[in-house]
């Protein structure tokens, strides 16, 4: 059995040994929503999106954060 530290080399084998860049598959239209923005209108965007994460933007655009689906989960699992 491998050690850990060979796992990287082996996962880059099995993608025939060619080097993938992040940006070579990364999608390039970022869905967001404002940082003040009702919960339920973010599940909606992630809904219509059929997305599990969106940037958290400011007024003028700027990115603020990142909220996910297990953010989501999280606080309402929490909750009473």
């Amino acid at each position: 059995m491998k050690p850990f530290s060979d796992l990287k080399d082996s996962a880059s084998a099995l993608i025939f040994d060619k080097t993938i860049k992040v940006t070579q598959i990364m999608s390039k239209g970022l869905i967001t929503v404002q940082r003040n923005v009702d919960l339920k209108i973010a599940c909606e965007t992630f809904l219509n999106n059929h997305v599990d994460g969106v940037g958290v933007v400011e007024k003028d655009g700027t990115l603020c954060g990142i909220l996910s689906k297990t953010d989501i989960t999280r606080v309402v699992s929490s909750m009473n």
